[in-house]
């Protein structure tokens, strides 16, 4: 259950939307970008981190989890600091914002 008060914040958050060649599938997925640094790849710690809460009490960092042909383990990171700022992790992690490198 969220609260009112929650959700009219989230609005407040810039966002990421999935798109899909497969209209129907567009969409469908809003990622909201929190203050501070959002990591985006393939890897998933969501295990990682469990493991990891268990033997130490530090919070695990923001992460949104991809999977596909061509995205790394690491590929990119958001920066919200009141402007959102994307920056690629590596040299070859290719990554467009509204259809432009």
């Amino acid at each position: 259950l969220v609260g009112v008060d929650e959700v009219d914040e989230k609005h407040l958050l810039p966002s990421l939307v999935n798109l899909n060649e497969d209209k129907a599938l567009s969409e469908v997925l809003m990622y909201y970008l929190r203050p501070g640094k959002t990591m985006v790849g393939s890897r998933d710690i969501l295990a990682q981190n469990e493991t990891e809460s268990q033997q130490s009490h530090t919070c695990a960092p923001q992460r949104i989890t991809l999977k596909g042909t061509g995205i790394a383990e690491d590929h990119c990171m958001f920066e919200n600091d009141g402007r959102v700022s994307l920056l690629p992790v590596g040299e070859n992690h290719l990554c467009f914002v509204n259809g432009k490198k």
